[in-house]
């Protein structure tokens, strides 16, 4: 008599950190036939190269606080003045997919996902990916490179979160990694671990200690970006990064 497989518990990998530290590129990259990829609603602007539905559905400030007032976001969170939030259909239907479900969010969102996991009945599994401050900064004015009509001040005060306010996050994870380029064994590992839904504990991670205050992060990068106009080139980004470190460190 054959044995019956026992069926395995839905799985939602919930991967979060610093900004421009490569979690969405990685989350679409990861197998599809093994992960579906949950796509959240925001509020944020369309930025040059992305697609609606692949990286973000695109909403009003209106129809988002239509869809929390009706209960219709799994969990949704506020940043850098936008709004971001998992529709509730798309998430039952990851959970029914039989793939694992990947989610790119704040900690706020891998908290209320972990508080859902009790009471919906599926496994959480959350990611911290970290970044080195060298890179951040050359990610984030790589992307004004590419998109030269950001706004100085906007630029400036992302630039300002990701390094003295997102450090100071802290929560409970299951896996940390020191940048994007680790992500991928974490991913091998959850996989490999499948079958028995055996993943490591979570474990807390504290808040970065002697983060740069926002507000002198925020003075001077807003002093350094209205002197200069986008790079063109890598030599000028690798200036413009060169220019902002010193200004910030020495």
């Amino acid at each position: 008599m054959m044995q019956q497989k026992t069926l395995l518990r839905p799985l939602v990998v919930a991967v979060t950190g610093i900004s421009t530290a490569g979690k969405t590129y990685i989350a679409q990259a990861i197998p599809q036939m093994s992960f579906y990829p949950l796509v959240s609603i925001t509020t944020r602007p369309m930025r040059p190269g992305e697609l609606p539905g692949f990286d973000y559905h695109y909403v009003g400030s209106e129809e988002f606080d239509r869809l929390v007032r009706a209960g219709s976001l799994i969990e949704f969170d506020s940043f850098a003045g936008y709004h971001y939030g998992l529709p509730c259909d798309q998430f039952q239907e990851s959970l029914s997919s039989g793939l694992i479900a990947c989610h790119v969010c704040t900690p706020a969102g891998v908290s209320a996902l972990r508080s859902k996991s009790q009471t919906m009945g599926f496994d959480l599994v959350s990611v911290w990916v970290d970044a080195p401050v060298t890179t951040v900064i050359y990610r984030m004015c790589k992307r004004w490179m590419m998109d030269s009509s950001l706004d100085k001040n906007y630029l400036a005060e992302r630039l300002a979160l990701a390094i003295s306010v997102e450090p100071g996050w802290d929560g409970y994870f299951n896996y940390a990694v020191a940048d994007s380029g680790d992500l991928l064994p974490v991913i091998q590992d959850v996989l490999d671990r499948r079958e028995t839904s055996v993943y490591p504990e979570v474990e807390y991670k504290a808040p970065q200690p002697d983060l740069l205050e926002f507000a002198f992060v925020f003075k001077v990068l807003h002093e350094v970006f209205p002197l200069r106009s986008p790079p063109r080139n890598t030599d000028q980004l690798n200036d413009l990064v060169s220019d902002i470190l010193v200004a910030l460190y020495h």
